[in-house]
């Protein structure tokens, strides 16, 4: 088939069109996109560009789900939903992936428009999940997932804020500063402060607890706030205190 698209289109939107177009029933979850021009497989955010003569490859794979798979690769796990604060409990496998978390939580919740623009956080891993990964199997599992409508994504006016960051650690003192996106999650200031001291987020031996202007932001709501919703400007110094877990 062959459909004018504009350079910022993901594969995403071209998968929904496809599958709009040809009225295939269940999920894309399977499908496949290559660009020929590119020689390259596409991820699924990824957008097409804008390659004169471009053709891709979309491979369509049924959705079939096995009705043999074990019981034990279900686990359950809490997903808290931002802005609102709603919790919801839900059974997944861990070869789900986060496109498919959103997809379920789209569908219960009725919203409309795409998830592009969605964020999900995993708790345990302390750490943003791609869209084309897969949740895992760790136990006690908490996401947190930042929903945002396409129509505040575009009336969003995206910066570049320097944050300085003040790190305490056990009596010992260090400072660096890094440049954010103003749409980037508060928890994100954490993140940068374990790569900064070289902890990595996977060894679960720390935490980092955040302070700003001396107060705390350090429960689940204030960290999955990003830094334009609570009005975090350029320059801002940020305090952050290393929590050695077990120690």
């Amino acid at each position: 088939m062959t459909v004018e698209l504009q350079s910022t289109t993901t594969v995403f939107e071209l998968f929904e069109a496809i599958k709009f177009h040809l009225k295939f029933e269940g999920s894309f979850k399977r499908w496949t996109c290559y660009s020929v021009s590119r020689q390259k497989w596409l991820n699924i955010s990824e957008e097409i560009g804008n390659y004169q003569d471009e053709i891709f490859n979309v491979h369509m794979k049924p959705d079939l789900v096995s009705k043999f798979e074990k019981v034990e690769t279900w686990n359950l796990k809490t997903i808290i939903i931002q802005p609102s604060n709603h919790n919801m409990m839900v059974e997944l496998q861990s070869t789900t992936t986060v496109f498919e978390l959103f997809e379920a939580i789209k569908l219960h919740f009725k919203f409309e428009g795409s998830f592009k623009q969605w964020i999900c956080y995993s708790v345990s891993r302390q750490k943003q999940l791609n869209i084309s990964e897969e949740i895992g199997n760790y136990q006690d599992e908490i996401f947190n997932v930042h929903i945002k409508s396409d129509l505040e994504s575009q009336n969003e006016k995206v910066e570049d804020i320097n944050i300085q960051i003040d790190i305490k650690d056990s009596g010992i003192n260090r400072k660096f500063s890094t440049i954010f996106k103003s749409s980037d999650i508060i928890q994100s200031v954490a993140q940068a402060t374990l790569s900064y001291c070289q902890l990595s987020d996977q060894q679960e031996v720390a935490a980092v607890d955040l302070f700003i202007f001396g107060q705390p932001y350090n429960d689940k709501i204030k960290r999955f706030k990003s830094f334009s919703d609570l009005q975090i400007k350029n320059n801002t110094t940020i305090e952050a205190r290393i929590r050695w877990i077990g120690g």
